[in-house]
């Protein structure tokens, strides 16, 4: 609905919107509890404690993102790609038409911000993708500050989406409720 132009002193109109409300719900992550003897705690050429608590955000990462972009809302959160429009491309290629489509499938409101996602070998195969002209679409990442675009938009890799699977979006509107942080419990028990 667009705003209208209403003459000085004028009423508004009331429309038919409505709000509902939606529940959100929680999940528990947890990771399997790795046993360490005390031996190789203090015996250790390097921080080991350090060294599982990365590999353990590891995990969580990894549990996370594979249900934020996959997860079908039944005892897990609704996916990304559940409510996103998507295009799946047929075979193993991805073509100057497909990328267009993918785009103006987003209301231009939103264009601004949207980037790409995708997995690696999607991009591997975009990155093979020319226009008209002969050039390509994709410019590959010079540094840290300067990612890898198409038509100068960020992609993001995202290796939990399908191969040929891209969604183009403004992803700051996808929320994601983290009721707390993280935390790792150590258990130490003498045997």
């Amino acid at each position: 609905v667009k705003a209208k132009i209403i003459a000085e002193y004028g009423q508004s109109q009331k429309t038919g919107k409505t709000f509902s409300s939606k529940t959100l719900k929680a999940y528990t992550y947890r990771t399997d509890i790795i046993p360490i003897s005390l031996e190789l705690l203090q015996d250790s050429a390097f921080n080991v404690e350090q060294y599982i608590g990365q590999l353990l955000a590891e995990e969580f990462i990894a549990g996370l993102n594979a249900d934020f972009t996959n997860g079908d809302g039944s005892g897990k959160p609704r996916g990304i790609t559940l409510d996103a429009k998507s295009v799946s491309l047929a075979g193993d290629g991805v073509t100057y038409d497909d990328i267009i489509s993918v785009m103006q499938a987003v209301p231009s409101g939103y264009q601004a911000a949207s980037k790409f996602m995708m997995n690696a070998k999607t991009m591997l195969n975009l990155a093979l993708v020319k226009d008209g002209n002969e050039r390509p679409i994709w410019t590959p990442s010079m540094s840290a500050a300067m990612p890898a675009t198409v038509f100068g938009k960020e992609i993001i890799l995202n290796d939990d989406l399908e191969d040929n699977n891209i969604l183009f979006g403004d992803f700051k509107k996808y929320k994601v409720r983290m009721v707390k942080d993280f935390s790792a419990a150590v258990m130490k028990e003498a045997l």
